[in-house]
């Protein structure tokens, strides 16, 4: 009872030690339950910390299809692409059909649009055909202007020729007029000398005196034959240039119509 002695009067027994055992549990309990705690803090923990890296750096973002960017062709006609048939890194060969395009004019979707430009085409033939023959008509015209230039500055010529001998012919005639007047106031003066002194009788002066007047009324229209023949030579030569002028505009405005039916 007392275990003095080494020889135990009991049989042995197998009896676990339950205490024991319920001591160890404990103790494990304890430390799954740290352990359990300490993870679910250091979870909690991760939750704060950044798991995404930002870096800067330049570059350009594109798309791989071409069909989602913004694409620029130049193109006579006005149009947008309708459909791509390559998209981006794809080897393409001569001939091989890239892109599909459509038009955006409302004009070009009318089906008869061949037969409208076609018959526009023709409508511009014929009024090219039209305007050569205008042209050809303003050339006709060109040549009778130049022609009728001609001839009208020629008789223009002949007109200021003979204006100008009549002036000429006028002015002798003016002059010798002026000479026989000098010379009947001459004789007139002797006359009237003499008939103071008493050698002529006044029928004699009287006779001299009509004919100073004769000379004198020769010689005022030889003045005034002269001064119209000045006048109309001085109109010939002022018509020669009026006449050119106007030949002068007027092929000017031939010239004009002809280039603008050229140009048209």
């Amino acid at each position: 009872m007392l275990n003095l002695s080494p020889n135990s009067v009991l049989p042995p027994s197998d009896v676990p030690f339950l205490s024991n055992e319920k001591i160890i549990s404990i103790h494990f309990a304890k430390i799954a339950v740290r352990l359990l705690m300490g993870m679910s803090i250091f979870f909690f923990l991760m939750l704060f910390v950044p798991w995404t890296q930002n870096i800067q750096s330049p570059g350009k973002v594109t798309t791989l299809y071409p069909s989602q960017r913004p694409q620029n062709i130049q193109s006579t006609i006005a149009g947008r692409i309708d459909k791509w048939y390559v998209r981006e890194g794809d080897y393409v060969k001569k001939g091989d059909t890239i892109a599909f395009l459509t038009e955006i004019k409302n004009e070009y979707f009318d089906p008869a649009l061949i037969d409208r430009t076609r018959e526009q085409i023709n409508a511009k033939a014929s009024s090219v055909g039209s305007y050569q023959q205008k042209i050809k008509a303003i050339d006709r015209q060109i040549n009778a202007l130049q022609q009728n230039r001609i001839l009208k500055l020629e008789q223009f010529k002949n007109k200021i020729e003979q204006t100008r001998l009549k002036m000429v012919g006028d002015s002798m005639f003016f002059a010798a007029s002026k000479v026989n007047f000098e010379v009947a106031q001459a004789q007139f003066a002797r006359q009237q000398n003499l008939y103071d002194q008493g050698l002529k009788s006044l029928t004699e002066l009287e006779t001299r005196k009509l004919k100073l007047q004769e000379t004198q009324a020769k010689l005022i229209e030889a003045e005034s034959k002269y001064l119209s023949a000045q006048n109309e030579y001085i109109n010939a030569k002022i018509s020669f240039n009026n006449i050119e002028n106007e030949f002068g505009d007027k092929l000017a405005k031939s010239a004009s119509d002809k280039y603008a039916a050229l140009s048209d």
